[in-house]
């Protein structure tokens, strides 16, 4: 009965063994890796509008964008590696820039839009941004993010065309707006990378950016608080070392 039963375990442990041999063994996902990296991103803004007063003729004036504005950002940063994840810190500084559509007077009331309104905005900037990426699997890293800095406000030769006098402004082309001035920047948001190798990683995402505490002179010396508000989508490449 002693040999049967030594038999019989040497028998079950070698099928045990066999079965073992035929599963596939599934690893569970790398944490992010740690190191500096370098960041390019391109970017498609889509502007709030924004408002500025006259005094010369008492009206508010509603600046509406194009559709769609573009910009670029470049970005150094450093990542580090905990558990399934990484949190990130990056430099970064870009330039975004939007058209007008039409300017509207609204003391007239009177909208007039492209080619009779003319100007346009751009923002320079400069955020310190953080991130938190988690480990999905097969290279994809969903992440969250934000930023804070400072960026410069440049309404660029705003203006409209007028075929008639308006109070002592017109006919022709009249620029109601050229200044610029220094706010706080920030941006919130989130979106997905992928690493397609060890060192670079594209990634797609979403922002909400602003720009708060801006203030800007008309050319007739009245000065208005005008904040930028404008949602944002990404597209960018990181290159670790």
């Amino acid at each position: 009965m002693k040999r049967f039963l030594l038999t019989l375990g040497a028998g079950a442990l070698l099928a045990s063994a066999a079965h073992a041999a035929d599963i596939d063994i599934i690893e569970a996902p790398m944490p992010a890796s740690s190191g500096a990296y370098v960041a390019a991103r391109i970017a498609g803004a889509f502007p709030a509008n924004t408002d500025f007063d006259l005094t010369v003729v008492p009206t508010n004036i509603v600046n509406d964008y194009k559709t769609i504005g573009y910009g670029g950002a470049f970005a150094v940063g450093y990542g580090y590696g905990i558990g399934l994840g990484a949190v990130r810190a990056e430099l970064e500084a870009g330039l975004l820039s939007q058209e007008i559509e039409s300017h509207t007077l609204t003391a007239l009331p009177a909208t007039l839009s492209d080619p009779l309104a003319f100007g346009t905005t751009e923002i320079l900037y400069g955020t310190i941004n953080a991130a938190v990426d988690i480990e999905a699997g097969m290279g994809f890293r969903p992440f969250l993010a934000g930023g804070v800095g400072m960026a410069q406000v440049n309404f660029k030769n705003h203006g409209v065309t007028l075929g008639a006098p308006v109070g002592p402004l017109g006919p022709g082309p009249v620029t109601a707006m050229n200044d610029k001035d220094t706010g706080i920047a920030w941006h919130v948001g989130g979106g997905v990378g992928y690493a397609i190798d060890d060192q670079v990683t594209i990634e797609a995402a979403y922002r909400y950016f602003g720009v708060s505490n801006v203030e800007l002179t008309a050319v007739d010396g009245t000065v208005s608080s005008v904040p930028i508000r404008q949602h944002q989508v990404t597209l960018g490449m990181r290159y670790g070392f």
